[in-house]
């Protein structure tokens, strides 16, 4: 069952959490496209959610070594990733 709660400001600090994050998001987007074809407004905590998603993925730390941002991959490796294009798909979604 689609967790409904709205998506609240909260970096991914791992790999799972980072794709819970997108996933939530695809949700989120598919509600919002539901609600523009029936003519509805797009609900205020959808927007919120969105919002919110992009707040976190671009507080996620930073990279120290490389331009991108690091997640956790397991308990002792690191990975740097190019969050770019997720962020800038929020940003167009939300306008």
């Amino acid at each position: 069952m689609p967790d409904t709660a709205a998506i609240e400001i909260r970096p991914p600090e791992n790999l799972q959490e980072f794709y819970g994050l997108m996933a939530r998001t695809r949700e989120v987007r598919a509600r919002m496209v539901e609600q523009y074809l029936a003519g509805a407004g797009i609900a205020p905590d959808d927007v919120r959610s969105l919002t919110n998603a992009g707040a976190s993925l671009e507080a996620t730390p930073r990279s120290k070594t490389d331009d991108g941002y690091e997640i956790v991959l397991d308990g002792e490796r690191r990975i740097t990733v190019d969050l770019t294009y997720e962020i800038s798909e929020i940003v167009k979604d939300l306008v």
